[in-house]
């Protein structure tokens, strides 16, 4: 597996591409879980051992790795086609789903991804990738991350749900506010002046 990650990095960093969005940082306990299929398959633990061999083996290539989808997927649905929620407290997520995030913080990993998913014991209105509370408060105050922190792609359906039950203008714009460092985004025409707009 170390290996197949070093011969991936070298391959992107050979092709020019120095940003890689993996590894998958997500545990799924049952094969039924959306994410299932994209983890590592092991357990909390187990996947922490991954990604603190992993993340050094692809970073040592030149190809920045990136943790996804922070604070983690877990059993939620798919956020790619609508709204996806998810009520475990925190204390539970400290002891299990942040265990690969926290791993991999502590080797140095370069970028992390948040997801999409309502963590509504941390913040019950806004998505992970929008939320003050996720960004802010919990990856870089509690955990003390210093590297980019990345947003899943903002033209999901999730977001897309969330926008037109809000009403917001700018979803780029708040996900700057939250704490994002960069923006998966599309619509980059419309929103690097709503993002120029608002700085001013």
């Amino acid at each position: 597996v170390l290996y197949q990650a070093k011969l991936t990095a070298q391959a992107l960093k050979y092709v020019g591409v120095n940003w890689n969005f993996a590894p998958i940082a997500d545990v799924a306990t049952s094969s039924s879980n959306y994410i299932y299929d994209r983890t590592f398959g092991k357990d909390y633990q187990q996947t922490a051992d991954y990604i603190k061999q992993v993340v050094p083996v692809m970073q040592q290539q030149g190809a920045g790795a990136t943790l996804k989808h922070f604070p983690g997927y877990g059993s939620a649905g798919d956020t790619h086609t609508g709204f996806a929620k998810t009520s475990t407290p925190y204390a539970e997520l400290a002891k299990k789903d942040l265990l690969p995030f926290k791993a991999g913080i502590d080797v140095g990993v370069d970028g992390i991804m948040v997801t999409h998913i309502v963590m509504q014991a941390i913040d019950d209105t806004y998505p992970a990738s929008l939320s003050h509370k996720v960004i802010t408060g919990v990856l870089r105050q509690k955990l003390g991350y210093q590297g980019v922190i990345i947003t899943d792609g903002l033209e999901m359906g999730a977001i897309g749900q969330f926008k037109r039950a809000h009403n917001i203008a700018s979803i780029d714009v708040l996900a700057l506010q939250a704490g994002d460092d960069a923006l998966l985004a599309e619509d980059y025409a419309t929103q690097i002046p709503a993002i120029k707009a608002a700085i001013k």
